[in-house]
Parts: structure tokens; sequence; C-alpha cells
């Protein structure tokens, strides 16, 4: 529970970027956060903590139970990966993350959108990335790249228009 809240709670900060989700829209941030937290690798570090445990007692006398523990904790970690093995392909249908196909394809809109913005005016290209943020048709890497192209664009043209003066 402790692994989900955390997931939640940084998934669902403000400047957070969402996850795409497949066929657009975002995926909200407490299923991604169901996800995430079933994936992370809190087990391995039980099992470290059970292996640091002496092996003998300030005595000298072997330390209690210390094999017990250790299996234990390593039949806890097994059982945690074969669950996750079986239980994620399940969550990731569910919550339906877009592959690389689609931020590729949101990429693409936002350079064409940027693109299709007069050059001398770069921030009707930031309106119009912006715009198509707030539809979820974009994420925010998407967005940024769109921004990006925009202001290569605009100073791609500052450059050429006086050299384009001195020609005349």
């Amino acid at each position: 529970m402790v692994q989900f809240a955390v997931s939640w709670a940084t998934l669902a900060a403000p400047a957070a970027p969402g996850v795409p989700r497949e066929g657009g829209g975002r995926v909200p941030s407490w299923q991604a956060a169901a996800v995430l937290s079933l994936t992370a690798g809190r087990s391995v570090v039980a099992l470290a903590i059970a292996l640091a445990l002496p092996a003998q007692a300030p005595d000298g006398t072997p330390y209690p139970a210390r094999d017990a523990v250790v299996a234990l904790v390593a039949i806890a970690v097994i059982a945690s990966h074969l669950l996750q093995w079986a239980v994620l392909p399940g969550m990731l249908r569910w919550a339906r993350p877009a592959g690389e196909q689609e931020a590729e394809e949101e990429t693409a809109e936002a350079r064409h959108a940027a693109s299709a913005a007069d050059a001398d005016d770069p921030e009707a290209a930031r309106r119009r990335l912006r715009a198509l943020r707030d539809e979820d048709r974009i994420g925010d890497a998407a967005m940024h790249a769109g921004e990006t192209a925009a202001a290569l664009r605009a100073r791609a043209a500052e450059v050429a228009e006086p050299e384009a003066g001195g020609r005349g």
C-alpha cells in the first residue's frame, strides 16, 4: 500500500507527465500507480536485509532462526515475482498504456501543428500545441518536441531574413 501511495502521489503531481493511453488520452494516475506499484522491486530489499542479519550473536552463539528468516524471505521474494508475472499482463490490458508507435504519432502530430503555424508567430504554434495537449491529443514530450520545432523554424526564418535582404 505504501508503494501504491507513493506512486500515486508522484503520478498525480501537477508537473508529472501523463502516461499516454492506447487510442488517445491519458491513463488515470491511480491506474498508472497500480501498475507501477505492482512492478516495484521492493522484495529484493527485504532479501538483502535478511541476508545482512549476522550469522552469530555478539556472544558467539548462532543467531536464532537466521536460516529460517532468510528462507522465508526468499520464498516471499519468489512468490512476489510469480504473482507479478501472473498479474501484470492483465493489469496492462486494464490500464492500456500506449506503446512507442502512439508516442511517435503524437510527436508527428505536434511537429505538424508547429510547422502549420506561421513562422513569424511562434506563439501561435505554442497556443496550438497547448490546445492539442489540453484535448489530450498529445503528451508533454510531444508538445515539447513541437515547441522546439517551432522555435527552430522561427530562428531559421530570422537568420534567413537578413541574408535575403542583403542579396537584393
